[in-house]
């Protein structure tokens, strides 16, 4: 990621199995979502969300909630997962 970008994950082991970046978790169920979306505004540059296909817990959002607060935009769809970016 570039120093202006900020990745977020259901799979963050994953993310850096395969590429070596660290990033951030995805929102979970004790964050509201709404702050959250709030806190991306103040963010400069791109905001990301990398979901997996089949990586889900019991304290994760699903992706259709996120989606519904943060305006995801599709960037890239892969057998196992999509990208999407933020707001």
């Amino acid at each position: 990621a570039h120093q202006n970008e900020r990745i977020y994950t259901n799979a963050p082991d994953a993310v850096y199995i395969l590429t070596g970046l660290t990033v951030q978790t995805s929102p979970v169920r004790n964050w509201d979502l709404k702050k959250f979306r709030e806190s991306l505004t103040a963010l400069e540059g791109r905001v990301y969300l990398v979901w997996f296909i089949g990586v889900s817990h019991s304290y994760t959002y699903h992706l259709y909630e996120f989606n519904s607060i943060l305006n995801l935009s599709p960037v890239a769809r892969f057998p196992d997962g999509e990208v999407y970016m933020m707001m």
